[in-house]
């Protein structure tokens, strides 16, 4: 079949083919309400996601300041308070406490074994490098138990 003027072919089945292809995709006002709801969505969750995770925050602990915030559960939901014998810990438990590091923990570990064991926890001052500020922060873990 040819058009009027006879010049190009008319093929009514691509016609209507082509119709149907473009009702299976949304007009262009239905696209772009679309795009704006998973807009939303996606910043909804990304601001979850930094509400929960702190994305971009380094976690701060709190726990050295309050000893009473430092605790573990026992798996039935109660509070257990942790603290250390000094004279048995070992210097990765040492390590732990706040301000005490791997090479201050090994100190105290040196002095521990060529003094004997601590008869109280304020002999640590006599470890070098921890003067009464560091006790201080530290005494609240510790205990010299017999």
């Amino acid at each position: 079949m040819r058009d009027n003027q006879g010049t190009k072919p008319v093929n009514s089945r691509s016609a209507s083919s082509q119709k149907a292809a473009v009702n299976l995709f949304f007009r262009p006002k239905d696209q772009t309400t679309i795009a704006v709801l998973l807009g939303v969505v996606v910043g909804v969750l990304f601001l979850w996601s930094v509400r929960l995770e702190g994305f971009g925050h380094k976690a701060q602990s709190t726990a050295h300041q309050d000893p009473e915030k430092w605790v573990e559960l026992d798996g039935r939901g109660k509070p257990i308070r942790l603290k250390i014998d000094l004279n048995q810990a070992s210097w990765t438990e040492l390590a732990l406490l706040p301000g005490i590091g791997e090479n201050l923990a090994q100190r105290i570990i040196r002095f521990r074994e060529s003094s004997g064991e601590f008869s109280k926890v304020g002999e640590l001052v006599q470890v070098s490098g921890i003067g009464p500020g560091k006790l201080a922060a530290v005494r609240p873990y510790l205990v010299i138990r017999e």
